[in-house]
């Protein structure tokens, strides 16, 4: 706040988690990363996502070149349970997406039979 009122108002590009799971086309990242995958990202996806992060002020601060941007998105990417990929066509992408609805839904199944074995157990 300046003396005469004004302030600067700075706005800065969103999380990286936000560009990884919107590169990933999923709504949030796995419930145990290391133990199952949420989404695939792609090197090429990596690289235009750390061009917009190279631009924001925490990593010009820090000096590092766009290959240590990429190298921290990919760490990003894993705590997510995101599995980095050289290329990724569209073919894999469906096939996973499709084998991660079919596991989400036989775990919320799982979790139903659960709930529903306690309730009746009381």
């Amino acid at each position: 706040l300046q003396p005469d009122r004004t302030y600067d108002l700075i706005i800065h590009p969103p999380t990286t988690s936000y560009f990884l799971l919107a590169a990933a086309g999923i709504e949030k990242g796995a419930s145990q990363p290391g133990h199952e995958e949420a989404g695939l990202v792609s090197l090429a996806q990596l690289y235009e996502i750390a061009q917009v992060k190279i631009e924001d002020p925490g990593f010009k601060l820090r000096g590092k070149g766009l290959e240590d941007v990429v190298r921290s998105l990919m760490g990003s990417a894993r705590s997510l349970g995101l599995r980095v990929v050289p290329q990724l066509t569209v073919e894999e992408c469906t096939t996973f997406r499709q084998r991660r609805a079919d596991e989400l839904a036989a775990q919320a199944a799982a979790l139903k039979e659960a709930e529903a074995a306690a309730a009746a157990a009381k």
